[in-house]
């Protein structure tokens, strides 16, 4: 392969956040790879934001020039640079890129703050730390307490037919079927009594609030506020908007 290909990248990383992309990309995925990438550099215009570099073969030959554009999505673009270019090299050097950025991506969902409440809803006092609801969990997020409550009911109903009306236990797997189903029915309406939130037709939306912080300030964010104070925060917000 000879001619030049070009490749668009989604990603998730906002548009503020480019910049940095491309720097991480530079100096924490290939710079350190020296045996692999050669010409790295980093050029900031008022178009935006560009990274280029040469991709070397096993044996240090040059095969393609890459440039990176941090646009959104990403815009990518392999140049070969040998008169033969297997398809797997270019590929590969497509996954470097995708790869980087998925990384990169990684670290900056770890650095970014998530606030959601329901509208209407009182958001202080808010509980903090609570004794985990172990019933409701095992009830909603696994299938393990209805299956044994199947099968307890199944044999109860089985034992109780089969005592008092012999000529009758056909009846009973309709029987317990037709339980299953209001079970089933009704699931909607056991899992809104359950949960935390309630959504009601008078308030019906639920407002997220996502803050991206510098990457590099996630640790210290995390030993400088406590969960307490992170609940004053989002009252503080919380009122904001509503003030507005």
């Amino acid at each position: 392969m000879t001619a030049p290909v070009s490749y668009r990248i989604a990603t998730e990383v906002p548009a503020s956040f480019m910049g940095k992309l491309l720097d991480f990309i530079h100096k924490q995925y290939l710079l350190p790879q020296k045996q692999r990438f050669m010409k790295v550099s980093k050029e900031t215009t008022e178009s935006g934001t560009f990274l280029s570099y040469v991709v070397l073969d096993a044996q240090r030959k040059q095969l393609l020039q890459v440039e990176v554009k941090g646009t959104t999505p990403i815009e990518l673009k392999l140049t070969p640079l040998a008169e033969q270019v297997p398809d797997t090299a270019i590929e590969e050097a497509k996954q470097d890129v995708v790869i980087a950025v998925q990384i990169f991506e990684e670290n900056a969902r770890k650095a970014t703050l998530y606030f959601a409440w329901r509208e209407g809803a009182d958001i202080v006092p808010e509980v903090v730390k609570r004794q985990e609801k172990s019933f409701n969990r095992l009830f909603l997020e696994t299938q393990i307490l209805l299956f044994l409550v199947f099968i307890v009911f199944g044999m109860l109903l089985f034992t109780a037919i089969a005592s008092l009306y012999p000529d009758a236990l056909l009846i009973a797997p309709l029987i317990l079927i037709a339980v299953q189903f209001v079970f089933v029915f009704y699931s909607s309406s056991f899992i809104t009594r359950t949960a935390d939130w309630h959504i009601t037709e008078a308030n019906p939306t639920i407002h997220f609030l996502e803050y991206h912080l510098p990457i590099g300030a996630r640790k210290d964010f995390r030993q400088t506020y406590s969960a307490d104070q992170l609940v004053a925060i989002k009252k503080e917000v919380y009122d904001e908007i509503l003030a507005k």
